[in-house]
C-alpha cells in the first residue's frame, strides 16, 4: 500500500502512551581508518549503552569491555566520566543486565540506523530498535517544552554529565517527546 504524498511517517507506538517506550543510545570503538586486504576486516563493537524509560525516569546505563577505554585521545572525545566506565562488562553481561532492564512489551526506540545495528549485534534475538532518523518530519522548535509535557516525571542530569551520550540521549528523549505533542492521538 502505498503512502499518501506529504503524511509523516510517525510510527504508531511513538502516537500514543509512551509508557513502553525505552530511549537508548550507545557508543561504538573506534573504526580502523587503514584496513589491508589480508587483515580480517572487524567491526567496531558497542563499548557503552545509556538509556532510559522516560515516563518513570529509570536510566540504565553499561560501560562494555573494550580496548577502546584505553585510548586517551578517543575516551576526551566521548568525554565518559571515570565512574560512567569503572564497571566494565562483558558482552554476555550486558546483554543478559540489559534484558533485566526492559520489560516484555518496551519499545526501544534509537536516533541512527548504526546504534541500532550495534545494539542488534549483541542482541539478534531482540527486536530491531525504532530509528528516529527515518521518520521524515521537521523538528520542533519547542522540543524542551515538549520534554517537560509529555515526561513530567524525568530529571534530565544537569551540567554534571556532559558525555557525548548523554547529549545524544537527550537529543532523541526530545525528539520522542516532540514528535507525540505533535502528532499525539490525545490532539
Amino acid at each position: 500500500q502505498r503512502r499518501r504524498r506529504g503524511v509523516p511517517n510517525i510510527p504508531r507506538v511513538l502516537t500514543g502512551d509512551l509508557r513502553n517506550i525505552v530511549v537508548g543510545y550507545g557508543e561504538q570503538e573506534p573504526g580502523s581508518l587503514r584496513r589491508e586486504k589480508s587483515e580480517h576486516s572487524a567491526q567496531p563493537q558497542l563499548m557503552y549503552w545509556t538509556a532510559i524509560r522516560p515516563m518513570t525516569g529509570e536510566r540504565f546505563q553499561c560501560a562494555i569491555d573494550s580496548p577502546a577505554f584505553q585510548n586517551e585521545t578517543f575516551m576526551q572525545r566521548l568525554r565518559l566520566s571515570p565512574e560512567e566506565v569503572r564497571d566494565r562488562q562483558s558482552s554476555e553481561d550486558f546483554a543478559e543486565s540489559w534484558n533485566a532492564f526492559l520489560r516484555p512489551d518496551d519499545r526501544i526506540v534509537v536516533l541512527h540506523p548504526s546504534t541500532a545495528t550495534l545494539l542488534h549485534k549483541i542482541q539478534p534475538d531482540g527486536q530491531f530498535p525504532l530509528i528516529l532518523k527515518a521518520i521524515n518530519v521537521q523538528s520542533d522548535s519547542g522540543t524542551h517544552k515538549a520534554t517537560r509535557e509529555r515526561f513530567p516525571a524525568l530529571r534530565i542530569p544537569d551540567s554534571t554529565s556532559r558525555s557525548r551520550a548523554q547529549e545524544r540521549l537527550n537529543i532523541a528523549i526530545e525528539r520522542v517527546a516532540s514528535l507525540n505533542l505533535a502528532f499525539g492521538k490525545t490532539q
